[in-house]
């Protein structure tokens, strides 16, 4: 079971966001947006063009695991990777990706990590960063396209990476 403790980097980082919506966001766990519709979001604080999640990563005391399904019915879809002093030291999109599910594992720099296979290695330069799955929406804009397309990033998932054995 992965440990799930807030800790200051990450609050630091999320802050501003927890404090807009109520929320307290915990370290290694991905948060999900929502379709923005500008009737209902008198502010909106993201892009409504975007469909976002993101997530605190804190690979203090093991790698992590990112999977997601990739969004191939969007205009563009990507996994970013930003280090605590908000460098952006990764990025992978959907034009990178041959198949339909990516696997992206944060290590420290440093650490020693035998991948899966699938498994993309990435040594992040800070303990704790942020992780952002983002989606542009079509243009079209139906229901059930846009459902198809939220319910395909609500698959993204963090958990505790272990080595492989070769």
């Amino acid at each position: 079971m992965m440990e799930r403790k807030t800790t200051t980097a990450g609050r630091r980082i999320a802050g501003r966001a927890g404090k807009a919506v109520g929320k307290t966001f915990e370290d290694n766990r991905l948060y999900h947006g929502k379709i923005k519709r500008a009737p209902k979001d008198i502010v909106p604080l993201d892009n409504p063009d975007n469909l976002s999640s993101f997530a605190i990563y804190d690979v203090s005391r093991h790698p992590v695991r990112i999977r997601a399904a990739v969004s191939r019915g969007a205009p563009y879809w990507s996994i970013a990777l930003t280090a605590y002093n908000t460098d952006s030291f990764y990025v992978v999109n959907d034009r990178q990706v041959s198949g339909d599910i990516v696997s992206v594992v944060i290590t420290r720099t440093g650490d020693s990590f035998v991948p899966c296979e699938g498994d993309r290695v990435v040594a992040a330069p800070s303990e704790k960063g942020i992780v952002l799955v983002r989606t542009i929406l079509p243009q079209a804009r139906n229901g059930a396209a846009l459902e198809a397309l939220m319910a395909t990033q609500t698959l993204a998932s963090m958990e505790p990476a272990t080595s492989c054995a070769r």
